[in-house]
């Protein structure tokens, strides 16, 4: 184990000077954990959405602590010194249940209830009748509209990237927690 010396010694011939670069981060999944960024070491943090609700929050972030075009075009050193995120639009596959293709539905942007739930028992597996839960589920949106709003939101942050695209583990779809069973979430 080293002592305090040796790593205080260390913490400070770290090169922060040089930019720590997060790969990858959610802090919108708790909009408190925005206040902190600016006080951070990292010079950067990349900001993912994953959904549709999330979406609109990273464009938040973005405004906040982002650079928008009109930064760009104003001086690149200004930018550079001011950013501190760079925006991610996308969604994780484990949302994509959430999405509908509008063209097997007549072009709409939205879906009735009836398509809502064989929309949901089309690509939810294992299969359930259970109605109930069908409609508990957040409505669905179309692929073009999805699509629009990528495009501009990417049209208003230049920096930013598409992501999150999430190549990791399997999903389900969460039940709601009852009071008290917070710790079990890691459990289900």
């Amino acid at each position: 184990m080293a002592d305090d010396a040796s790593t205080s010694h260390d913490a400070d011939a770290f090169p922060w000077h040089l930019g720590v670069f997060d790969a990858h981060c959610h802090p919108t999944d708790t909009m408190t954990n925005l206040r902190a960024i600016p006080s951070m070491k990292a010079r950067v943090l990349t900001v993912m959405a994953t959904r549709a609700q999330d979406q609109g929050l990273v464009a938040h972030a973005a405004q906040q602590l982002g650079i928008e075009a009109a930064d760009i075009k104003q001086s690149p050193d200004e930018w550079r010194a001011k950013q501190r995120i760079v925006p991610c639009f996308g969604w994780h596959p484990w949302f994509s249940y959430q999405m509908f293709d509008d063209e097997e539905y007549e072009h709409t942007s939205t879906l009735s209830e009836g398509q809502k739930s064989a929309h949901f028992r089309s690509v939810l597996t294992p299969k359930t009748d259970d109605e109930n839960f069908l409609r508990s589920l957040p409505d669905p949106r179309s692929l073009s509209y999805f699509l629009a709003q990528t495009k501009e939101y990417l049209q208003n942050y230049p920096l930013a990237l598409i992501g999150e695209v999430g190549l990791d583990k399997g999903f389900r779809i969460p039940e709601a927690w009852l009071p008290g069973q917070e710790d079990d979430r890691d459990e289900s």
